[in-house]
């Protein structure tokens, strides 16, 4: 059975860190780190960017495009 990576926390890929002062994960911009949002009717639901982890690892950095595969699990988010 599978375990979800700890090193990446099942994102599989870390982003550079470099401009995000050394972070490795980065607050969720879509809940503003709550981990949920509200929906049309006013109802609290998980957010679908952070899945209400509250923190992502973006798919390149937003400054500079680095991003790496998570050398613990080889990207693939779990081990």
């Amino acid at each position: 059975m599978m375990a979800t990576c700890t090193k990446c926390n099942g994102f599989g890929r870390e982003s550079c860190g470099v401009c995000w002062g050394g972070q490795r994960q980065i607050l969720c911009m879509g809940c503003s780190g709550r981990g949920f949002i509200k929906n049309e009717n006013g109802e609290q639901i998980t957010c679908s960017r952070c899945e209400g982890n509250k923190v992502y690892i973006p798919l390149s950095c937003p400054k500079c495009d680095n991003s790496y595969p998570c050398p613990h699990c080889d990207g693939k988010g779990t081990v």
